[in-house]
């Protein structure tokens, strides 16, 4: 069982490793050194909006001079395509559900114009990764353009932070190859993913399988009684002479 454990958490951790492409090293996702992104760079003059979206130490400028941010109740949204294909993600367009869907090797993001609800479908047997949550501002579409909240993209395993002047958005960079323990938590919560190891199911099924008593507990004719492993000696004894007349 340990064994087949080890092999569902190798697979899983290698799936995700594989999911960043090139948008990650392989090395940075299976947890060697690497250098985090570069954060707080200067706003190039391409910008005109109060931010500029960083993406992995990069700035993402904008295109034919369309601005990639938009602000909705105060609030920055981003455009999907462009910084999806940033992170190396494939964008396609269902126009008959009119839902933008995002793809990664291991799942799909699910985005309509107007819904606050973003749904993650995962692609993988043996680890579930559907899932769904609700943001706000919802997405919005200008001009054929999708904007949505920065924060959809924790739902793929990046890192999102939000300064004053810039939205910094960069996979997770959790040393996946330092444990295959799944009791051990990852910064990147991947442990939510891979499944629980023996020795947490077997504590769920019976809390006291793996604790050894402290003390025994004997029977007797009279009564329950329950006794040190030195009382218990005693006892047997002065129950021994009792039965044999010894003790009048």
């Amino acid at each position: 069982m340990k064994l087949k454990q080890l092999i569902l958490s190798s697979i899983a951790v290698g799936a995700l490793a594989f999911t960043f492409g090139t948008a990650q090293p392989a090395q940075a996702a299976i947890g060697m050194e690497n250098p985090g992104p570069a954060m707080n760079l200067e706003k190039p003059a391409s910008v005109t909006t109060a931010h500029h979206i960083n993406v992995d130490g990069k700035v993402v400028e904008p295109i034919n001079g369309q601005q990639n941010v938009i602000y909705v109740d105060g609030q920055p949204l981003v455009a999907l395509r462009q910084v999806s294909e940033a992170l190396g993600y494939k964008v396609a367009w269902d126009e008959p559900t009119k839902t933008a869907l995002v793809d990664m090797n291991i799942a799909t993001l699910a985005i309509q114009p107007d819904s606050a609800e973003v749904v993650r479908h995962g692609k993988l047997k043996i680890i579930n990764l559907d899932t769904s949550e609700s943001f706000l501002p919802a997405a919005r579409k200008v001009d054929g353009t999708i904007f949505v909240k920065p924060q959809v993209f924790k739902l793929l395993l990046n890192d999102v932070k939000i300064t004053k002047d810039e939205i910094f958005i960069a996979p997770q960079r959790a040393q996946l190859a330092s444990t295959t323990n799944t009791e051990v938590t990852h910064k990147n919560e991947l442990n939510t993913f891979l499944p629980p190891s023996q020795n947490d199911v077997k504590k769920k099924e019976d809390p006291k399988a793996t604790e050894k008593p402290l003390i025994k507990i004997k029977k007797s004719l009279a009564k329950d009684t329950v006794t040190t492993d030195d009382q218990a000696q005693s006892t047997d004894k002065s129950e021994y002479q009792r039965a044999n007349g010894l003790d009048r």
